[in-house]
Formats: structure tokens, sequence, C-alpha cells
């Protein structure tokens, strides 16, 4: 999917679930499919914008709040952990 821009600037693309006011809101997945017997499985890539002049976007994840409960968590796992830095570009 592609968002096309303006002369007066980029376009937004939002994804949302539904807001119900007695029960849970609606779960919002990305996943890609298991590989088969050989291969690779998906990829799923955030990036932001390059910039020649300015500030660059920024990636959020975010949990909701809670007035009564536990607030909401954010798991990370990786098998591969590869750290770049400014230099090796």
């Amino acid at each position: 999917m592609y968002q096309g821009g303006t002369d007066d600037g980029g376009s937004s693309i939002e994804f949302k679930t539904g807001y119900n006011p007695n029960t849970s809101s609606g779960a919002f997945r990305v996943q890609t499919a298991n590989a088969g017997h050989t291969g690779n499985s998906g990829e799923i890539t955030l990036n932001t914008g390059k910039v020649a002049k300015g500030n660059s976007g920024y990636i959020s994840f975010e949990t909701g709040s809670t007035n009564i409960g536990v607030g909401g968590e954010i798991y990370t796992k990786t098998l591969l952990l590869v750290c770049f830095t400014p230099d090796s570009f």
C-alpha cells in the first residue's frame, strides 16, 4: 500500500481497531506466514523517511493506561542481535 504525497506535504495512513464502550477494543496484529521446509519466513520492516535538513521521523510503541488494573506491556524477542554504529553506514 502506498499513499502519495502532495506539494504541501506527505500524507498519512492510519490503521485503528474498533472502539467498544462496553467491552474490549479490537486487536491489531501484523504477522508473516511461516516458511516451508526450507527458506525464510517473512519480514516486517518499520522505518522512517530520510531528510536532508530537518528532523526525520520516529517509531513509537506505546501501551494504554488504566485507572483500575495493570497497564499494557511491550515484549520483544531477538534471536540475532546486530549492532550498527553511525560509522558502519
